[in-house]
């Protein structure tokens, strides 16, 4: 985890059918099922030419509920099931 880049992505070329391939690769701790799933549905989007819808918040609101979360109580019970604690 101390190593960067724990995500990368990359665009080449095949050069027998001259075609472009797109790839990624991250480390599982940077994203889950869920996120995964919504960048490849954003990906495909895109390339099919669509808009993609504005992004929902923003980074305060994203502050304040981890704020909230690492004050409460399943922040302890999550910590306690983890061992982290």
């Amino acid at each position: 985890m101390t190593a960067t880049p724990l995500w990368r992505t990359g665009l080449v070329t095949v050069e027998d059918a001259g075609e472009q391939l797109f790839w990624l690769a991250l480390h599982h701790s940077v994203g889950d099922g869920q996120s995964i799933g919504i960048v490849i549905a954003e990906l495909e989007a895109l390339l099919r030419g669509e808009t993609l819808a504005p992004a929902v918040g923003d980074f305060a609101q994203a502050v304040a509920r981890e704020n909230t979360y690492l004050a409460g109580q399943e922040c302890i019970e999550d910590a306690q099931y983890w061992g982290i604690c």
